[in-house]
């Protein structure tokens, strides 16, 4: 018994003194944070707006993804959209697995700049404020719907020609 406690004590010790040194992951990149949404419940009923469908998007696709070639952090910025009426459930839509097929899906469309940046510590040579590269989305289009969970989720396709993409830029602050 009182290995154990020593055993937990040390590991306890340890692992607040890794946490302690975790930087957030905005000033690991030097950018702001990811935007993350407590709930994604509003609204209960009927449509969304424009706002919280750009909201929505962000919350579901800013952070940070893992590749190959080293880890990505994605934000967006300037991100305008348009919400269509609501429209019944399709077939070609069960590809949203969480979908709830009963509740009427929205189409979007809109526009957005996408930021992927590197850790500067992790490029040869290192390039602080120069980590980043940006993308302008003119024609996004995508969808919003309603879980089964009663969740609002909405995707957004990208309309890049990524040989326009700016390179060595200063991501979001």
């Amino acid at each position: 018994m009182i290995n154990t406690v020593r055993l937990l004590s040390a590991f306890l010790a340890l692992s607040g003194s890794i946490l302690a040194q975790d930087k957030s992951v905005g000033a690991t990149y030097g950018t702001r944070e990811p935007i993350t949404c407590k709930s994604t419940k509003d609204p209960a009923k009927g449509p969304l707006s424009a706002q919280q469908a750009a909201l929505y998007v962000r919350c579901g696709r800013e952070g940070i993804s893992r590749h190959s070639g080293g880890d990505l952090l994605y934000l967006y910025e300037n991100v305008a959209f348009e919400v269509a009426k609501g429209r019944p459930y399709q077939t070609s839509d069960s590809l949203l697995t969480d979908i709830d097929p009963s509740l009427p899906v929205y189409p979007i469309r809109g526009t957005f700049d996408l930021y992927s940046c590197s850790d500067p510590r992790q490029m040869t040579p290192p390039k602080p404020g120069k980590n980043c590269g940006l993308n302008k989305n003119t024609q996004g289009t995508g969808v919003c719907y309603k879980t089964g969970f009663g969740d609002w989720k909405c995707t957004i396709g990208y309309d890049f020609d990524f040989r326009a993409t700016v390179r060595e830029v200063r991501g979001p602050q």
